[in-house]
């Protein structure tokens, strides 16, 4: 539940620049921006992944920094490989709606890891929980990953 005030208190501050007369009170509901404000809900947007494919778990982490916006789909098979995860990378525009940037894979991806699992940013740094990965051999050690978010929505690791 902290987790959840905290961003609910990081959107707020966000989207009270769309609605300056009124705080909005922003909730986060399998991936879908609601927005309250005053007595009635307004849909900002519903993101979804460009290349979504059934079982990938997009939503099951996502974390919010400035207008960037981080979302986890660890069970993602990118590059064919089953379940090593992937996060992707939004841009929360002014009126509500999501820009793809970026898709992001842990640059020694692996079957079963997990990667996007967790997912956490903090101004241009985004860092990715990959709780399964086997690190120097170690089954299921786990690793997170940081990449650097830059001005143009790419990652760099």
């Amino acid at each position: 539940m902290k987790i959840l005030n905290q961003l609910v208190a990081s959107f707020n501050s966000l989207l009270h620049s769309f609605f300056p007369s009124r705080p909005p009170l922003f909730f986060f509901l399998p991936i879908s921006l609601i927005i309250l404000c005053t007595h009635s809900w307004v849909h900002a947007s519903k993101i979804i992944a460009p290349d979504k494919a059934a079982n990938d778990y997009f939503g099951i982490s996502v974390s919010q920094s400035g207008n960037i916006l981080a979302v986890g789909a660890y069970l993602a098979d990118p590059d064919g490989i089953y379940n090593a995860g992937a996060a992707y990378i939004y841009r929360i525009e002014a009126n509500g709606s999501a820009s793809y940037l970026n898709k992001v894979v842990a640059p020694d991806k692996a079957a079963a890891d997990y990667f996007g699992f967790s997912v956490s940013q903090s101004g241009n740094i985004l860092a990715v929980g990959a709780y399964a990965a086997d690190p120097d051999g170690i089954s299921d050690a786990g690793a997170a990953y940081i990449y650097r978010i830059e001005a143009n929505g790419s990652a760099s690791y």
